[in-house]
């Protein structure tokens, strides 16, 4: 109409699509559901190697039990301050309770 051309941001031309397309963002490999279950699984682990109970970490992180059985349940969704929190009381980095699990290393040949 008054001559603008959009393009994305790799350069191509942008003719019509979602956001992702314009701005040529691909799409996570994880779902939120499975994202949430591996969050829920990781502080359960690292919850049982301190061998602390659900209910201490809660307190020990200044959160709610029920907000922290709704995260293990899968029922809600963790906020960034909640996982800061759970991490710190976890000794760990946040990172960790967000990370895929490491793959097993291949075994090499036998010598």
């Amino acid at each position: 109409m008054y001559g603008l051309r959009y393009t994305r941001l790799d350069g191509r031309p942008y003719t019509h699509g979602t956001l992702d397309s314009l701005l040529s963002v691909p799409r996570s490999a994880v779902s939120t559901d499975e994202l949430r279950a591996r969050i829920a699984d990781r502080i359960r682990a690292h919850a049982e190697r301190r061998g602390l109970a659900l209910s201490r970490l809660a307190d020990e992180a200044g959160i709610g039990r029920a907000t922290l059985w709704a995260i293990i349940a899968g029922r809600s969704a963790v906020t960034c301050d909640t996982l800061a929190k759970l991490a710190a009381a976890l000794g760990v980095d946040p990172a960790e309770l967000v990370r895929a699990p490491r793959q097993p290393k291949a075994a090499g040949p036998k010598r």
